[in-house]
């Protein structure tokens, strides 16, 4: 094939490059590279690499392609299992979630998705993935993304509920997870203090000792948008079919009773109920909290180091307040630890 392109291109030398010639030559370069690639995914099939470096359709990703001609984010398939998406609100859980999906047995698919792309973290360390995050970013609509995902894998995102994320996402096992809205703030500030995080707006504001100010400055430059995303993936929360999780219980801060009854719902929905015990459900837990990913940062926040009025004025003014109403979150004790 190279040799015949290249004579090919000999016979142009001297040509009368006119815009019938060049067309002519750019056809018949596109028809020897959709050769090229259909002569790859051939061979590719021969050597059962594990994975194809194909770009498809100019799709910014490498994909799996598996045997049946299907393109995957991971080739780890079992057919016959559920596709599950964890739906977060920003720092409720997703990647305890995506750790405890894990240890059920699902598959990551590694990528972390939004309505009109991912950043694709497959491969990536921690630090790579906390601080250097935007190299990873894929455009794709959620259409696509999710069609790369196969029985038995899952998929994780802040996504909002519209019409093509609904019909994107209808055949996936779905779970949500919500927190207080306050604490989600205050937990995402901190996030943002990693290098690589939160440039946006500039770094001054994490150059302030003082945690109360600190945090105030960053609600004045980011509570608008990060409120506004909360309100997207809110409605989600009103879908039958989803479950909600709580990141309080979760955690274990409404007692160890509740705690152990999120894993065992977690698991009777993302799998045929299994009758799973107690014991079971305290092991998986117990494998899974307090261990590093993405987001974790060592300990939970208190949140009355970082909140005050000044704060609390912000929040209100943004509905804040409204947010927490929806997840059935009440405002009465909003200076408790968590």
């Amino acid at each position: 094939m190279a040799n015949k392109l290249i004579a090919f291109l000999h016979k142009l030398n001297g040509a009368d490059h006119n815009a019938h010639r060049m067309k002519a030559i750019l056809d018949h370069l596109d028809r020897r590279i959709s050769d090229v690639e259909s002569e790859i995914r051939d061979l590719s099939h021969s050597l059962n690499n594990q994975l194809d470096w194909y770009r498809y359709k100019g799709f910014g990703a490498p994909l799996y392609l598996l045997n049946d001609g299907r393109l995957a984010l991971n080739n780890q398939v079992v057919e016959g299992g559920e596709k599950v998406v964890v739906i977060s609100i920003p720092k409720s859980g997703t990647y305890l979630l995506s750790a405890l999906l894990e240890k059920i047995g699902f598959v990551n698919t590694g990528v972390h998705a939004w309505e009109t792309g991912f950043h694709d973290y497959r491969g990536k360390t921690i630090p790579e993935m906390v601080h250097r995050y935007s190299e990873y970013a894929v455009n794709a609509t959620i259409q696509s993304t999710a069609s790369l995902v196969m029985p038995s894998q899952y998929l994780v995102g802040h996504l909002g509920l519209d019409g093509d994320t609904n019909k994107a996402l209808a055949s996936f096992k779905r779970i949500m997870t919500v927190r207080e809205m306050r604490q989600s703030l205050v937990s995402h500030m901190r996030f943002f203090e990693n290098k690589g995080r939160g440039f946006s707006h500039g770094d001054e504001w994490k150059k302030i000792t003082n945690l109360q100010q600190r945090m105030h400055a960053f609600l004045e430059l980011f509570a608008d948008e990060l409120l506004e995303l909360a309100r997207r993936v809110s409605g989600w929360y009103e879908d039958s079919e989803t479950i909600k999780i709580r990141f309080e219980d979760l955690l274990g801060d409404n007692g160890e009773a509740i705690q152990l009854e999120q894993i065992i719902r977690i698991s009777n929905h993302v799998c045929k109920p299994l009758s799973l015990s107690t014991v079971d459900a305290r092991l998986l837990l117990g494998a899974v909290l307090n261990k590093p990913t993405k987001t974790w940062s060592g300990k939970r926040t208190i949140l009355a180091d970082y909140w005050s009025t000044a704060c609390e004025t912000i929040f209100m003014s943004k509905g804040g307040d409204t947010i927490n109403q929806a997840f059935g979150y009440t405002d009465k004790a909003w200076f408790s630890n968590g």
